[in-house]
């Protein structure tokens, strides 16, 4: 968590530790003024169901799941009733292929 911390502050962004959010709390908060907020997690996720209440009750941000060095999920919400924008290639293709009906590899 330190370094993602020491990477944004780098940028010029300002970090918070811990910051509320509508149901529960982020690991990370990470701010500047013109751009959009983003929220990181790092580790486990201890609630998947809250990670879904805070995206539809939220807006115009960014959340980035961090669950190992090396990934990243990233969540992109613009409307409280959000599309969700999947940056991982493997999730994105395995969504797909759930519509599709096809057998997941």
């Amino acid at each position: 968590m330190e370094k993602i911390e020491s990477h944004f502050l780098a940028l010029g962004f300002e970090v918070t530790r811990e910051p509320n959010l509508a149901h529960g709390r982020a690991d990370l908060g990470v701010f500047k003024e013109g751009e959009q907020d983003l929220y990181v997690e790092v580790g486990t996720i201890t609630s998947f169901y809250k990670l879904l209440l805070n995206m539809k009750a939220m807006k115009n941000f960014v959340y980035l799941l961090v669950p190992s060095d090396g990934r990243l999920i990233e969540f992109k919400a613009s409307t409280p009733h959000f599309p969700i924008h999947v940056t991982n290639k493997r999730l994105r293709d395995v969504h797909r292929q759930f519509h599709s009906g096809k057998n997941l590899k």
